[in-house]
């Protein structure tokens, strides 16, 4: 049996109003509400053995934001996660997250499902709560400390943690880019429930030096940085992307994990999110468990043959 791979829940309408992704169907209608649609949907797509990815950043931001008839994200993540019964054939990842719209109910939710991936990427944009008070950010560094903390602890040391960062962001000073240097390192290191098993880092970095998007109230603050500055800053921010991606999947040399296949048979993606080739052919879309022997300069894992 082959088993489809959720990057992203459905391609489904709907309409942000009031701040909340909210379905346009009236909330008094319990047989067609948007968490129905979107189950009934994800079903089929499992039925019709079809693989399956939407990732449209503008969408995945949103995720976080889902409401309908009284239903959050944790509720149709769960319903999603469990459609096969307790032995799951298919794997659910979830797109970027706002860190300030992300409660505990998700990583419960998510510590109790195996097919959901073990990895959480963040719209962190800056870990300097001047420059996230400037973006206008609705949380500070130490509201996403204490998420990662919990998601450690919940899900354990091997959660890959994404992020999505700005360089040189209007005001940004020497020293709020240092603080987002040492926050992508150690997320934890003024957390009051570090896990023992691993100090955890930010091992995806999407990386991008700030650009003026005209009328914004960004385009017109003080403090603008040269360009220079920013490309170096993301430069840097890059760099230390690399290391982590190639530290993090060198700790998983030895150990065995659960592949999705691609379209070629000869590679996929681990539930950490981790690309591996394999040592021999398997059929598109299964889940194979492998042991990994090596990784690449580039953090690919090789399994053992």
């Amino acid at each position: 049996m082959s088993y489809p791979f959720f990057a992203y829940m459905a391609r489904l309408k709907y309409i942000a109003r009031w701040g909340l992704m909210r379905s346009t169907i009236p909330e008094n209608d319990a047989e067609h509400t948007l968490q129905t649609a979107m189950i009934a949907h994800a079903l089929a797509l499992i039925r019709q053995d079809i693989f399956h990815e939407w990732a449209d950043p503008e969408h995945c931001a949103m995720l976080a934001l889902y409401h309908d008839a009284g239903r959050r994200l944790p509720d149709l993540l769960a319903a999603l996660a469990a459609l096969t019964g307790p032995t799951p054939v298919h794997r659910i990842r979830l797109g970027s997250l706002e860190p300030g719209l992300c409660g505990p109910a998700l990583l419960d939710v998510m510590a109790v499902h195996p097919n959901i991936c073990r990895f959480l990427h963040l719209s962190l944009q800056s870990a300097s709560n001047h420059i996230l008070k400037r973006m206008n950010r609705p949380y500070e560094v130490e509201d996403v400390t204490a998420f990662c903390a919990r998601a450690v602890h919940l899900i354990g040391p091997r959660l890959t943690l994404g992020a999505d960062v700005i360089a040189g962001f209007p005001g940004e000073t020497d020293a709020d880019h240092a603080a987002t240097l040492r926050f992508l390192a150690n997320p934890l290191n003024h957390s009051t429930v570090a896990d023992p098993l691993r100090a955890p880092f930010f091992s995806l970095l999407h990386v991008f030096p700030y650009s003026e998007r005209p009328g914004t109230p960004a385009a017109t603050m003080e403090g603008p940085l040269p360009r220079a500055v920013r490309l170096a800053r993301a430069r840097e921010l890059e760099a230390l992307g690399r290391r982590q991606r190639v530290a993090f999947a060198r700790s998983f040399v030895g150990q065995e994990v659960e592949v999705c296949v691609e379209r070629a048979g000869d590679h996929g993606w681990t539930a950490e999110y981790l690309p591996c080739l394999l040592a021999s052919p398997a059929p598109r879309r299964s889940l194979v468990t492998v042991r990994i022997a090596s990784c690449d300069a580039d953090g690919t894992l090789h399994a053992r043959p």
